[in-house]
């Protein structure tokens, strides 16, 4: 299957997932950390893999915070979708995606829910302060017009099918 073929049955798949009480995000990622030791303090530049690293810490602390202990003793889990982007052009790494409303927090304005998420996100080690969370609405046209948007290719380093977060992306 050619490239281009593949991200298009990926953003098809994308588009028809249904993820219950969905909230579109963005968070952003700090580009470098400066790490101190016996031998004095340098600069660590992040990848792929520790921001990969990063967002599996955020996704347990938000499922931890959500269900408690059943998140790992009954696997309980929102549904998440993650896709990293940036790293050319100037453009930031950061993350675009669709999380499940935390069920206790179904009736919560987006002013709490954003405060339970950017909180688990800031405690995070790669995790900048900027965020943007929303409702799906109708500027961005609904779920299916936001995923069309964060799987275009023009600030991945890659395609699609390598930028989704596979390892975190939780759909089931």
């Amino acid at each position: 299957m050619n490239t281009s073929r593949l991200s298009r049955t990926t953003r098809s798949y994308l588009t028809k997932t249904q993820i219950e009480n969905p909230l579109l995000v963005t968070f952003t990622l700090k580009q470098m950390i400066q790490v101190y030791n016996e031998f004095g303090s340098h600069l660590v530049k992040g990848n792929r893999i520790t921001y990969e690293t990063n967002f599996r810490h955020f996704s347990n602390r938000l499922n931890k915070k959500a269900y408690g202990n059943a998140s790992k003793r009954f696997k309980k889990r929102l549904k998440i979708l993650a896709i990293m982007e940036g790293g050319i052009g100037g453009i930031r790494y950061h993350y675009h995606g669709v999380i499940q409303t935390p069920p206790h927090l179904l009736n919560s304005s987006l002013n709490e829910k954003t405060k339970f998420i950017n909180n688990s996100w800031k405690e995070t080690l790669w995790g900048y302060r900027i965020t943007d969370i929303k409702y799906p609405n109708k500027e961005v046209g609904d779920v299916g017009g936001w995923v069309n948007y964060i799987s275009k290719s023009r600030s991945k380093q890659q395609d699609l099918n390598t930028s989704v977060d596979w390892l975190n992306t939780h759909l089931g």
